[in-house]
């Protein structure tokens, strides 16, 4: 994903995905988000994932959806601090843009103290298939 890519997500809400107005993971129309957010190698997110589904976090979230999939529609989320997940090296690995409220102007984002989040369904044999892992500000 590219500096533009983030820039026209904040700024118009063009799915990266499907480079429209369109989510490409629901079909509906895709929000416009304050801030967006990109690993800058695949091996960062490939690790990421990997780190992720390795928690303790993700094992009981799994286990909730599982066990109740009516109430989590099969899905489960797991947010860990950034620095648990990419190492102290982080700001190397990351980029993000915010969207300067009431202004179509955007600044960098560092995600000091932020965290990773990603997003799971569950497959028919009950497991994880990652759709989304994206990085929160504190």
């Amino acid at each position: 994903m590219t500096r533009q890519m983030l820039e026209d997500r904040v700024l118009r809400g063009i799915d990266p995905v499907t480079g429209s107005r369109t989510d490409g993971i629901t079909g509906r129309r895709h929000r416009r988000p304050r801030v967006a957010s990109r690993k800058t190698s695949e091996a960062s997110f490939v690790a990421a994932d990997s780190v992720i589904r390795r928690s303790r976090e993700s094992r009981a979230a799994r286990e909730t959806a599982l066990f109740d999939q009516g109430l989590s529609g099969g899905y489960f989320s797991v947010k860990l601090p950034i620095e648990d997940v990419l190492g102290r090296d982080y700001p190397s690995q990351v980029a993000g843009l915010r969207r300067v409220r009431g202004t179509s102007t955007v600044v960098d984002v560092d995600f000091w103290g932020g965290s990773v989040r990603a997003i799971y369904p569950l497959d028919p044999d009950g497991e994880p298939v990652l759709i989304t892992l994206f990085l929160e500000e504190h």
